[in-house]
């Protein structure tokens, strides 16, 4: 696993590893899979990813101020490592992250087995915080938004898309990519209660550039700038040997509308 940070300010342009030599890493047969992230006030990253050595998922931090990583801890060992139904044995466990308002990490895992929530204690230990599904499960996203309600989507068998909150209604949603190997998303109109269609992100030239799933953020909690929704995506099929090695490709989605205020990040950072 690689961090990479932006060489400019603002909406990068090019990027470069930071902290390579100590980066986590596995040795052969072993794995690593379903890697997620979050930044804190701080500037500290908190990382989460599956190790099919361990048999655990992993959490890990790094620090922006430093440029270093943080040691590694288990979450739990839950997650199976045969094939995930439908996906193949890269999907024996994924992971998704989040911050709640003051800083608390949880983390959610969907395997073959189910989907479950964990959360970090003060002490540096793990608890089960929530079992979401029984099961198979791909693909999890969470965030928290500015009332600190926790917002859970993920992938259940082979078609479902199944949300839960921890405590009121959310807003907003992002799939791994649609039906058609395209990153899309989806939004809560209307009364709440209702989903807009599948939005399928831009076309290009060249089929199935988008190969593989993506990771959007936008957390109101930490927010510095409202404006901007950052995307993470890669191409697995660029890789013609068929190694999946993934080319790697960040974009920025600009909001406009009320939701893009800068009102609402100074609300969000206030006492």
């Amino acid at each position: 696993m690689t961090m990479y940070r932006a060489t400019t300010t603002g909406i990068p342009t090019k990027f470069r590893p930071a902290d390579p030599e100590h980066s986590p890493r596995v040795v052969a047969p072993g794995t690593m899979s379903g890697g997620d992230a979050r930044l804190d006030r701080g500037g500290i990253i908190h990382v989460t990813y599956y190790r099919t050595d361990l048999r655990a998922t992993i959490y890990q931090t790094f620090s922006t101020v430093t440029d270093t990583w943080g040691p590694a801890a288990t979450v739990s060992t839950f997650g199976a490592l045969r094939d995930n139904p439908g996906y193949g044995a890269r999907a024996a466990a994924v992971n998704a992250i989040a911050l709640d308002r003051v800083g608390t990490s949880f983390v959610v895992v969907g395997d073959a087995t189910g989907a479950r929530v964990f959360r970090r204690q003060p002490d540096g230990t793990w608890t089960q915080d929530g079992d979401l599904s029984s099961a198979s499960s791909l693909h999890p996203a969470m965030t928290f938004d500015r009332q600190n309600r926790l917002h859970v989507a993920w992938l259940e068998g082979e078609h479902e898309i199944r949300y839960a909150r921890r405590d009121a209604s959310g807003r907003w949603a992002v799939l791994g990519h649609d039906d058609q190997i395209h990153p899309a998303y989806l939004a809560r109109v209307g009364d709440m209660n209702a989903w807009s269609p599948v939005v399928v992100f831009p076309p290009t030239d060249v089929d199935f550039q988008y190969d593989g799933s993506m990771s959007a953020r936008y957390d109101p909690q930490f927010e510095v700038d409202c404006t901007v929704i950052d995307v993470v995506f890669f191409d697995e099929d660029s890789d013609v040997r068929g190694g999946f090695r993934p080319d790697l490709y960040y974009g920025a989605i600009r909001l406009r509308g009320d939701a893009s205020g800068t009102a609402s990040c100074r609300e969000i950072t206030s006492p």
